[in-house]
């Protein structure tokens, strides 16, 4: 006799009181379900809620692992939809299989059902499929034909000197910036950087004293000065009193000590000279310039008068040496370089685009890290990234980061990038986080909610759905993506007023695909995937580095097209893989219409209604109808249809009566949902009245979709008809009809 484990935390509850939409429906199967008997429903201190049946096993004549042909199974369904609904082999000698989750726990086994995230499978997900998928894994099990023949086995356990200014703000009046911590970036010092001065800094090589002159007409320096003396000679020239202005300040440093190691740091004195054109005259130019002091601190301050050198440590004079004015302090050159940053890099790369239109970035894997550091090497956008996985060996074949910040997150190590690259710490918000998680940080929600674009590149259908549906904001939405082999690149973009959502461009994209079979047959089908670790999802694709840059260009400047227009688009590219010449395809795309039938929304278009009734037309006097082609939203209750397929050969067409055929229209079937990678599926069917006649179905219409309705609810969907009448009266039916 089998024993059964079950759990002593799950309480024992009347199927009909249970809470949860997923485990009623899931209980209303199973009671139905020819292969199934549901035995009770229990619930956890979580508010989890268990359903508990046996199920028949369809068994080979030779078995590989020990599955019964009953097995009792749990399904417990996460009272808060976040996680896929767990099964549970409850037999006490269930056999460890491949294909088992791994938990706190070994016995009740899990089954590893699928090989997705459970955003991506609740799009489609509905009790019936899932049953069947429980039934088909202990069936493929129990033959050893589960676990795929590729699959690693399951595991046990000029100047001679150039120093880079700190920002381009130190060059205006208003900033206030005087003393700068300096460090060598080479060991010959040919390169220097400034950094804001930190007492907590261990080291203090150089310190830089800026310092404003009042405006001067430009050329007054003719000579470079060798030692500070001269240098003092020469601004004295210009009114400015060089000496005294740094025996004063060395006295300040001398009593407040800005840094323990101030004494003993060399000096380096960077001017700010605001430049006319004639004396008298308008600033038309504020001109940088440095000069490297060999000696430090303390020796300048003897050798200029203030002090003297008590050990190494500065002994103030009670009155000013002024005969002393720096003739032993030698002095080199240094070249003032602006850093790089974002109105630098717009200056550079010739932009004149809105450069701070606010963008929330959705995705930074390969083609969206490469898109992000595209765009800010030019200055565009004020950025907010969101990505919650982290940086892996096998991402460096793509990715824009280095090994240096593998194992870390994607969004934060951008981050840190793109803040050194640009030498700002506030230009991009990074935010480690799942953008479909119900608990958003408050800053991020902000941040969204004053976006003018949310740019989707996370290659996730979910995602995309979600952006397009769920999220609050005014912002335009702009999916990228390109196609498994990596050589097609898609930019799907919605209006600027959001009119036609992100989803129905999906539709019109994969309508687009089956009018164009001949170009676009292989276009989302492939298989360049490589498993990079153990488990059955460690999978990633077998693009070069080369191919992706092209196309993270083309994005790029796609972008910044697209946010200066105003209509929605698809767009496709093609790469050839041996030329590199790239053909680009643009689409129309069509006013949308909703109607809202109870719970359910139906989406579709003017295209698709107009077809309809040319194909009513075209038939006249006799009825004539066929299959519509879309997707659920299951989750959603959204039901979309975009196409067509009409009247088979062996259909019959008569004045008053339309029989639907099926001659071709499997094969049809099955190539619509090959060619778009499941994107578009049967949704239901439509036929036409003749004239005279609406809309209102007939009796024997009444009968199809009765009929229609036992079959859809086989497949856990509801059944949807639409008659097309005469002056182009159109009639939907979802669900019931009446």
């Amino acid at each position: 006799m089998d024993e059964f484990c079950i759990i002593p935390e799950w309480e024992l509850v009347q199927v009909t009181d249970l809470q949860i939409d997923k485990a009623r429906e899931l209980a209303r199967v199973l009671i139905t379900n020819p292969y199934t008997r549901l035995i009770e429903a229990r619930r956890d201190p979580s508010g989890n809620e268990i359903i508990i049946f046996e199920t028949e096993v369809e068994l080979g004549q030779r078995m590989k692992y020990d599955i019964r042909p009953v097995e009792r199974i749990a399904i417990v369904i996460d009272v808060h939809d976040k996680k896929i609904p767990e099964v549970l082999a409850l037999r006490s000698t269930f056999p460890r299989v491949p294909h088992l989750n791994l938990g706190t726990r070994e016995i009740p086994r899990s089954l590893c059902l699928y090989d997705q995230e459970y955003d991506e499978i609740k799009l489609r997900w509905n009790p019936v499929a899932f049953i069947e998928r429980i039934r088909q894994w202990l069936a493929l099990t129990a033959k050893g034909k589960l676990h795929a023949a590729d699959q690693p086995l399951e595991p046990f356990f000029t100047s001679a000197c150039n120093i880079i200014l700190p920002n381009k703000s130190i060059l205006s009046e208003d900033d206030s910036t005087s003393l700068l911590a300096i460090r060598g970036l080479d060991d010959n010092l040919r390169f220097l950087q400034c950094y804001t001065l930190s007492s907590e800094s261990k080291q203090l090589p150089f310190i830089g004293y800026v310092f404003r002159t009042e405006p001067k007409e430009h050329g007054i320096i003719n000579r470079q000065p060798s030692t500070l003396s001269e240098l003092h000679n020469i601004l004295n020239n210009a009114n400015i009193d060089l000496i005294s202005m740094l025996r004063s300040v060395f006295r300040t440093w001398y009593e407040q000590k800005p840094h323990p190691k101030v004494f003993d740091a060399k000096l380096i004195l960077i001017g700010i000279m605001p430049q006319t054109r004639q004396e008298g005259g308008e600033v038309e130019n504020y001109e940088p310039w440095a000069f490297l002091c060999f000696e430090t601190v303390l020796d300048i301050g003897v050798d200029i008068g203030i002090w003297e050198n008590l050990n190494g440590t500065p002994g103030l004079l009670l009155s000013t040496r002024t005969d002393k004015t720096g003739d032993n302090v030698r002095l080199l050159l240094a070249q003032p370089i602006l850093p790089f940053s974002k109105e630098f890099a717009t200056v550079l790369s010739g932009i004149k685009d809105d450069t701070n239109i606010r963008i929330v970035k959705i995705g930074v894997g390969a083609l969206g890290s490469q898109i992000l550091l595209n765009l800010v090497r030019i200055g565009y956008g004020k950025w907010t990234i969101v990505d919650k996985d982290s940086l892996f060996p096998h991402n460096l074949a793509r990715h824009a980061l280095h090994s240096a910040f593998v194992g870390g997150n994607k969004a934060i190590g951008l981050q840190e990038y793109v803040c050194s690259l640009l030498g700002n710490p506030d230009v991009i918000d990074a935010f480690p986080t799942d953008v479909m998680d119900s608990n958003l940080d408050e800053r991020l929600q902000r941040l969204i909610s004053e976006a003018d674009i949310i740019l989707d590149v996370s290659t996730s259908i979910a995602v995309a759905r979600h952006l397009a549906l769920d999220l609050a904001s005014g912002g335009r939405r702009i999916s990228m993506f390109m196609n498994p082999s990596g050589y097609d690149l898609v930019v799907l973009a919605e209006d600027k007023d959001r009119k036609i959502t992100l989803d129905q461009i999906e539709m019109q994209y994969y309508r687009y695909l089956l009018h164009h079979q001949e170009i676009f047959r292989e276009h989302l089908n492939g298989t360049n995937s490589i498993r990079y670790s153990r488990s059955c999802r460690d999978i990633t694709s077998t693009i070069p580095q080369d191919v992706v840059a092209l196309q993270a260009s083309i994005c790029s400047r796609a972008l910044r097209r697209i946010a200066n227009t105003q209509q929605a688009s698809i767009e496709i590219w093609q790469t050839d893989p041996f030329t590199f010449s790239v053909k680009h395809t643009a689409v129309s795309v069509v006013n949308t219409i909703k109607k809202h039938i109870g719970e359910w929304t139906v989406c579709t278009d003017g295209w698709l209604l107009q077809r309809l009734i040319e194909l009513r037309q075209g038939k006249l006097p006799n009825e004539t109808g066929g299959v519509l082609v879309g997707s659920f939203d299951m989750q959603r209750k959204i039901v979309y249809i975009v196409d067509t397929i009409p009247s088979p050969s062996d259909s019959k067409e008569w004045p008053t009566v339309y029989i639907r055929g099926f001659q071709g229209l499997s094969n049809q079937m099955e190539n619509i949902n090959k060619l778009t990678n499941g994107g578009l599926e049967y949704v239901g069917e439509w036929h036409s009245h003749p004239d005279g006649y609406g809309c209102l179905p007939s009796v024997d219409d009444q009968k199809a979709f009765v009929s229609l309705k036992e079959h859809m609810a086989m497949e856990g969907k509801p059944v949807l008809m639409l008659i097309v009448g005469a002056t182009n009266q159109i009639g939907w039916y979802l669900g019931q009809m009446g």
